[in-house]
């Protein structure tokens, strides 16, 4: 009889015993086995029963999630797919895409357009080409520099923007009625700054506004220059853009500087830059106003491209195709990958442990150092390294060598780039991690566009003007303007060419 309904009785299934009930006038004050208590419970039991039967019966009739979608590691898949949005990286990719062909061509200035103007700024009146170059978003001012298709007569100059160049009325009107929202720069406002007596290998602009331009070498020993750019409130057009105070530094035993690397994550006060040369890498720091060299890193091949992953981590690029990493705390370097060609170019990607790697031999492509692995050589290759090995003979130079240095030791890449420059150096590239774009001038002239996260291109931009010859992009940037907006800026022969909405 355990269990089964008594009138006048309740079966406590807890506690497994009955219990007599009794008028709610009649029972003790908070007991629960009252007449009115027990048929309350019997009612919402009833109703729960009732709920469950429906939605059980509502279920049948909808379509079914599968199991393996309700897992909570792709959760997020599952819920994406039946609302019908697209996963963050396609997003990206679709801003990328948006923005990249949005891109109108503007020549913001052209060296070639009236040479005559260039007598007094430059050494003599020749054909110039722009090596590199930095936008200052604070001024809109440019510093270039510039080389006479000749050694030994290169220059380091500033530009600020004409008057009449301004935004729409909708972000600045102008009382002239100029509506345009493109930025030139006219011949007659290049003011010198520095002489070089061999050719610019880098300049570069740091968070502080501090100027560093590095030169090659050749009769002359290569030097470091550096000075602070005026404030923006007492820069004009008249006048160079620094403030006429510099400092020239001339590494000693250092046969060539190859590129130099502000840190993008250092303050005012702990400022420091990467320089990258023929001996090595060597960094230096600004203490109480003061530039000092560090002892250069050895490396056993040209440096050739620089970029900081992190605040203490910098990552650099040799002409033997090897990718070392730097630490600036413990100033200890590793030699972590080897790229299929010379490298000529390094950024880092949308991660600290992500680089993008541009080297000749059309070569190009994403690394992540946390899961790299070796490209594994043919069996004919591993069969020839066996036998040299089983011998005990040392390896000469010749075939054997090429196998041993660019196929088993060649790490490969989560992303490829088809990449075109078989030989040229240096080469414009950057990245966007952002929108995830890279950016890099071929041999031919052009402009590739790939997606960072697919290797896809997006566009490619005809840059070179007609009767340009033979002009290639020298240097490569995307910037923010004052408004926050980027655009793309090259340069190309004598020309900046901006790429902008």
């Amino acid at each position: 009889m355990e269990g089964r309904h008594l009138p006048g009785f309740y079966w406590d299934i807890d506690k497994k015993k009955y219990f007599k009930l009794q008028p709610g006038r009649l029972a003790p004050t908070g007991s629960k086995y009252t007449l009115e208590n027990v048929q309350k419970e019997r009612e919402e039991s009833r109703k729960r029963k009732r709920d469950e039967g429906r939605a059980k019966e509502r279920q049948q009739y909808l379509s079914q999630t599968n199991k393996a979608l309700r897992t909570p590691s792709i959760v997020g898949t599952g819920v994406t797919c039946e609302t019908g949005l697209k996963r963050i990286d396609e997003m990206t990719n679709i801003r990328a895409q948006a923005f990249i062909r949005g891109l109108e061509q503007h020549t913001s200035l052209n060296l070639k357009k009236d040479a005559t103007n260039l007598d007094g700024i430059l050494p003599i009146r020749a054909e110039y080409e722009i090596l590199s170059f930095d936008y200052d978003k604070e001024t809109k001012g440019l510093i270039l520099g510039i080389t006479k298709k000749a050694p030994e007569l290169d220059s380091l100059v500033s530009v600020m923007p004409n008057d009449n160049s301004t935004w729409p009325t909708w972000f600045a009107p102008n009382p002239a009625g100029d509506v345009t929202n493109r930025t030139h720069y006219s011949i007659a406002k290049l003011r010198s700054m520095m002489h070089f007596q061999s050719t610019i290998s880098s300049t570069q602009l740091t968070p502080s506004r501090t100027l560093v331009t590095t030169s090659t070498g050749s009769r002359y020993s290569p030097t470091i220059h550096l000075t602070q750019l005026l404030d923006p409130t007492n820069a004009a057009s008249s006048q160079p853009l620094d403030a006429g105070v510099s400092t020239l530094l001339r590494p000693p035993n250092v046969n060539t500087i190859w590129t130099s690397a502000p840190n993008p994550y250092s303050t005012y006060s702990t400022e420091s830059i990467a320089i990258g040369s023929s001996n090595g890498i060597s960094i230096l720091t600004n203490e109480s106003g003061t530039w000092r060299s560090s002892a250069p890193v050895e490396t056993h091949s040209d440096v050739l491209a620089l970029d900081w992953l992190s605040a203490n981590t910098l990552a650099a690029g040799l002409r033997d195709a090897t990718v070392m990493l730097y630490d600036a705390r413990s100033r200890g370097s590793v030699k972590r990958l080897r790229h299929k060609g010379a490298v000529t170019g390094i950024k880092r990607a949308d991660h600290e442990s992500r680089v993008v790697v541009a080297g000749l031999g059309n070569e190009m492509g994403v690394y992540d150092l946390r899961m790299l692995r070796d490209v594994l050589v043919s069996h004919a290759a591993a069969k020839l390294s066996h036998s040299s090995k089983k011998k005990g003979k040392k390896r000469g130079r010749g075939p054997k060598e090429h196998i041993d240095m660019f196929g088993r030791d060649t790490a490969q890449s989560v992303v490829r780039f088809e990449y075109d420059n078989e030989f040229l150096y240096p080469l414009g590239f950057d990245v966007h991690a952002d929108l995830g774009l890279v950016a890099a001038g071929e041999k031919d002239g052009h402009v590739q566009v790939w997606s960072l996260r697919t290797g896809e291109r997006v566009r490619k931009l005809d840059i070179r003007a007609e009767g340009q010859g033979d002009d290639v992009v020298k240097c490569l940037r995307f910037v923010e303007d004052e408004r926050g907006t980027t655009k793309l800026m090259a340069s190309c022969g004598g020309r900046i060419v901006e790429y902008l909405w």
